[in-house]
């Protein structure tokens, strides 16, 4: 039997493969997130190398705060390995700093004078030294050295743009960029809506990226090429949006297309999941055959194959190596909760071959025992055909302590991928990465 006052597991983050930290349309991997530097080697701390050097940490010596460069936790003794900080201590924009654990949870904390900034820990708040370069270079906005006007890139999260600006992927071409560049643009150029001066959803206008020309006959009630729907109309909100492709939270059949909310209904409304044809082949791990059918877990985990009943639905988030199961991705494993209303979860297809893309969204989701209608989490889940990756949209929560587990474990119950969210017992509502896009780049 299951009791609400019990122990809880928490991911600890381990060395990085190769992650995007991206937002919200099709992934790519432009490099390690963690160190986009240059490949070749610099001097190693008690090896010749100084404290700035490029991949200083990489040592047996470890590096201890406010030393770098380094690439993962395993590099800092009694600290963290920072994303992009350098600028904070003096170093190049892409150099990564340890510093400590509180310099890095997204929250203004401890003796901070910033999010993650400032204080005896974290360096500056507004370094000027390390923010060189011109809006276009690769990885251009960093968290250390944001991104504060619109139409600027290249970024990789949304901790990169400033204040009102999220960072939006694949969108470089509308602002002179290569086209896979990522840019922060308004915050409404990903919200799902037509508006901010739109001129179709989350596109056009001075804000966001052009839209994708309207193909040929949409509007005409019949289904043409380029076209997932066609319901008759270019108008937006509908289901069928104005340039013909079905939108978040719908599905469409039929010509002239008729469309209607899209909803699934998990094995049981505290601990199940549900099998989903997702109509297209699908591949996570590269090592592995393509699947066209997963299987969603209540409790915020994906499966490539069936693992059984109870593993599938089981809410006791381990650390990974998970030793019930396999060939699976975590986004926030955790014992979430659907019997309360209004929780839901919809599924959806939008895009056309070899470009597809399945959508899983999970809206006003508790925590168990449940009872609070004002604590709940809102996620979507996107799995891209063409690059086998997936991208998590962590929207609002409002559930005061969460204890998720993050990764990826294949079929050989290999570790493939750890959680760069993680965190020591219960995390604050603060620590659930809200607003974030975090990718899972196909795995090995």
């Amino acid at each position: 039997m299951k009791l609400s006052n019990r122990a809880t597991f928490i991911l600890v983050l381990g060395s990085l493969t190769t992650l995007t930290f991206c937002s919200s349309e099709e992934p790519e991997v432009e490099g390690d997130a963690w160190n986009n530097e240059s490949a070749e080697s610099g001097l190693r701390k008690g090896f010749g190398g100084v404290n700035g050097d490029f991949d200083y940490c990489a040592s047996p010596v470890a590096c201890v705060a406010q030393e770098g460069d380094c690439d993962s936790n395993a590099q800092c003794s009694g600290s963290v390995c920072g994303r992009d900080n350098g600028p904070r201590f003096g170093m190049p924009r892409t150099w990564d700093v340890c510093v400590a654990p509180h310099c890095t949870n997204g929250i203004d904390d401890a003796d901070e004078a910033g999010i993650d900034c400032g204080g005896a820990d974290c360096g500056l708040c507004n370094p000027v030294a390390g923010c060189t370069g011109v809006s276009g270079d690769y990885d251009f906005c960093s968290a250390s050295c944001t991104c504060n006007s619109n139409g600027q890139g290249d970024c990789d999260t949304d901790r990169d743009c400033g204040p009102g600006l999220i960072c939006k992927i694949n969108i470089g071409d509308s602002f002179g960029m290569p086209a896979t560049w990522d840019v922060c643009v308004a915050a409404h150029c990903r919200d799902g809506l037509t508006n901010g001066g739109e001129t179709g959803e989350d596109c056009g206008g001075a804000d966001c990226e052009a839209c994708d020309a309207v193909a040929a006959g949409c509007g005409d009630g019949v289904i043409n090429g380029g076209e997932d729907c066609d319901d008759n109309n270019i108008v937006a909100g509908d289901g069928c949006s104005a340039t013909c492709s079905i939108e978040g939270g719908f599905s469409c059949i039929g010509q002239p297309s008729v469309c209607t909310p899209s909803s699934a209904v998990f094995s049981d409304c505290d601990d199940g999941f549900i099998a989903i044809n997702l109509g297209f082949s699908f591949q996570f791990f590269a090592s592995q055959p393509a699947v066209s059918t997963i299987y969603v877990s209540s409790n915020a985990r994906i499966f490539f194959s069936n693992q059984g009943d109870a593993p599938m639905s089981d809410w006791t988030n381990t650390l990974l190596p998970n030793g019930d199961s396999n060939d699976f991705v975590a986004w926030w494993w955790d014992d979430l909760y659907f019997c309360d209303s209004p929780a839901a979860f919809s599924f959806n297809v939008t895009g056309t071959a070899p470009n597809r893309i399945a959508r899983l969204v999970y809206s006003d989701v508790g925590l168990f025992p449940g009872g609070d209608p004002s604590a709940v989490l809102q996620a979507e889940v996107r799995l891209f055909e063409a690059s086998g990756a997936i991208a998590v949209d962590y929207g609002t929560n409002t559930i005061p302590a969460l204890s998720g587990t993050v990764g990826a474990q294949n079929a050989n119950g290999m570790v493939t991928l750890d959680d760069p969210f993680s965190c020591n017992d219960n995390c604050g509502s603060g620590q659930w990465p809200a607003g974030t896009t975090f990718t899972f780049p196909q795995q090995p």
